[in-house]
């Protein structure tokens, strides 16, 4: 089922955390791992090309990280659970937030209707 959303609430506030903390050299690999050339998967692939005109030298990093899925992949085309993860796990994080946004606001406008008129 996944992260709960008070769970992917302190990933988020981690991650916003990790990517401020970039300067620092023991944050610096692990935080851009989570947003390296395996996170393209995920984007559109006009978004992927306009990327890789702008920064033409990563083309080869993106070739080789499409080879390296394509060779992982077992025989059902699945993932191994640990490259999913890597390329996965940002992105479904960030894809979440709105709905969890709007539950969050939806649960605070219920518990104000719940208040009786006059109090407080």
């Amino acid at each position: 089922a996944g992260p709960t959303a008070p769970e992917r609430t302190v990933a988020a506030r981690f991650l916003v955390a990790a990517f401020a903390a970039l300067d620092e050299d023991a944050v610096r690999p692990g935080a851009l791992r989570l947003v390296s050339i395996p996170l393209w998967a995920r984007m559109n692939p006009r978004a992927v090309g306009a990327a890789l005109r702008g920064a033409p030298h990563l083309a080869r990093h993106w070739k080789h990280a499409r080879k390296k899925e394509a060779k992982a992949r077992g025989p059902d085309g699945q993932l191994p659970e640990a490259l999913a993860l890597e390329r996965d796990y940002v992105a479904d994080l960030l894809l979440r937030i709105p709905a969890d946004i709007e539950a969050g606001l939806a649960a605070a406008a219920r518990a104000a209707d719940a208040i009786p008129a006059g109090s407080g």
